[in-house]
């Protein structure tokens, strides 16, 4: 990119310029442009805020990570460009779709204080809702003006508008007012913009028909099934949902697929599915879908990134990558929660839970450790969240980790062993057998010979969270002070009973969750109180 005449960046040496729709393409290559050519100029940053993050936070993750400032970063070093940074950019809250741009009375007065304004915030999508393309790209340069005007001050204002052009026309095209031109439609915009309010209104009742939800039920039970997770989401109320895990690599299941899975369940739910990520370690799966052991991680987290993209973004803009590449599409549906469903990792050793840390994932550890060592586990993990290590690949953070326990009760401990030790140790011998060793498809003998192995070991050795409800609430508390925020129950390995399984939660239900029931409100606001100045 050449430079810019001297004289412009001369004219531009010390001003403060106010940009919004900088987090775009366009605004985000016009603040790289500034920082880099007109080193003597600051910049005021309009962006809106995130559903979890501050308007700082998504100028940080979507604005000066971006590939863009590739270049700035390299010539001036990590600590100098992110001292730049601190030292010429304010970010200010704000939203063009809003009267009077949503600004507080400490933002209007750093907007006044601006010489230049540069309006580049639009809706670009053909297929955007109307009623949110008319709040940005028809009345947002309108509400930059107003706002200027009511802070009586009078920048130099410069609006970036989205234009359409005929390419495949021949000849001279003189430029001409609209009016003059046979495009010129004589409309009413004002009634236009009020046409365009009420249209989501209406479409959102026309929605919540009988014929309509008849019709959506029928679809998700078309695309989902009527077992599994859809059927438990229909018949329950409170209970998370979750995909623990979903094998994201593009092989196993299309990032667009999978996008549309995640939201569907969340709309039948009403909210409440968790969306945990995987990429498999077995030898049957990889091989199975011609998958490289040593690229499956960096192949999982580059689609987890864009489901989740997906899941936000409307229109999806698209994307070119080493696993997979998509044209521009709107992904639908929408998740219900906001920007999305909670994301977790998959994880088997502190390694895996560091990762998760680094991507602002939750960490799902698959290996059984007592509270001490998930002590050391957590630790790690919220050092890491706590840090600029933490560079979310979602929307949001998911600052959770939550351990594996074996999971059989009942009053009498030794039949609470004889019910679930050889669920809980068959899954751990699986776990391995299927890592380390090749099983013939459909010609596997897992059972039989894990019970081979097994007969040649004392079985009555209790596992932890096998046992009475009394031994498995220790456990759960001793978990609760190591600093871990979920447990997973394993009870459905081996040849465990479902009547026996089902005896155990209403134990559970009965005699161990009230206790943390009760505390679970005060201990989500202390945590959030510790992590508020990290996420």
């Amino acid at each position: 990119m050449t430079q810019p005449p001297k004289g412009t960046a001369a004219s531009l040496a010390g001003k403060r310029i106010a940009i919004t729709g900088s987090t775009g393409f366009l605004g985000t290559a016009l603040v790289e442009r500034l920082m880099r050519s007109v080193p003597s100029c600051r910049l005021v940053l309009l962006v809106r805020p995130g559903k979890r993050s501050t308007p700082a936070e998504r100028a940080r993750r979507e604005i000066f990570r971006n590939d863009a400032f590739s270049r700035l970063l390299e010539e001036r070093g990590k600590d100098q460009f992110w001292q730049d940074i601190e030292d010429r950019v304010d970010v200010i809250a704000g939203d063009v779709g809003t009267d009077g741009l949503g600004l507080d009375e400490a933002s209007q007065a750093v907007l006044a204080d601006c010489d230049i304004v540069i309006h580049s915030a639009a809706t670009v999508s053909f297929d955007a809702p109307i009623d949110g393309a008319v709040e940005v790209n028809l009345l947002g340069p309108s509400r930059i003006v107003e706002t200027l005007q009511s802070l009586d001050v009078a920048p130099h204002l410069v609006a970036v508008s989205t234009c359409y052009v005929a390419g495949n026309r021949r000849g001279s095209a003189p430029e001409q007012l609209l009016t003059d031109s046979p495009f010129h439609i004589d409309v009413d915009w004002r009634s236009e913009v009020t046409a365009a309010r009420r249209t989501r209104a209406d479409f959102d009742a026309e929605s919540r028909t009988a014929a309509r939800l008849d019709e959506f039920r029928n679809r998700a039970q078309h695309e989902l099934g009527a077992a599994g997770t859809p059927l438990l989401a229909a018949k329950t109320e409170q209970i998370r949902v979750g995909f623990g895990i979903r094998q994201v690599i593009p092989h196993y299941n299309p990032p667009a697929r999978t996008a549309e899975s995640v939201a569907m369940l969340d709309l039948v739910s009403s909210g409440r599915v968790e969306f945990g990520i995987g990429e498999s370690a077995t030898r049957m799966e990889l091989r199975g879908f011609n998958i490289s052991a040593k690229q499956k991680r960096e192949l999982a987290l580059e689609a987890a990134e864009q489901i989740a993209n997906m899941m936000v973004m409307d229109p999806y803009p698209g994307y070119e990558g080493e696993g997979f590449s998509m044209p521009c599409r709107n992904v639908l549906p929408k998740p219900f929660q906001k920007p999305h469903p909670p994301m977790w990792m998959a994880c088997t050793n502190r390694s895996t839970i560091e990762v998760a840390a680094r991507n602002g994932l939750g960490a799902l550890a698959f290996s059984f450790v007592d509270p001490d060592e998930a002590r050391h586990w957590a630790s790690a993990y919220y050092d890491i969240i706590k840090s600029d290590e933490c560079v979310p690949i979602g929307h949001s953070v998911n600052a959770n980790i939550a351990m594996v326990a074996p999971f059989s009760l009942n009053h009498d401990r030794d039949l609470a062993v004889e019910r679930g030790i050889h669920g809980f140790r068959f899954f751990n011998y699986a776990m391995g057998a299927l890592v380390t060793k090749d099983n013939v498809p459909g010609r596997t003998t897992l059972w039989q010979d894990y019970m081979a192995q097994a007969t040649q070991k004392k079985l009555s050795r209790p596992a932890p969270g096998i046992g009475t409800p009394q031994d498995f609430g220790n456990l759960v508390r001793d978990y609760e002070d190591a600093g871990v925020d979920q447990v997973i129950f394993l009870q459905q390995g081996g040849m465990n009973q479902h009547e026996h399984i089902c005896e155990s939660l209403q134990l559970f239900g009965d005699e161990v969750l009230p206790e943390f029931a009760d505390r679970k409100e005060a201990n989500e606001l202390a945590k959030a109180e510790r992590l508020a100045p990290y996420i």
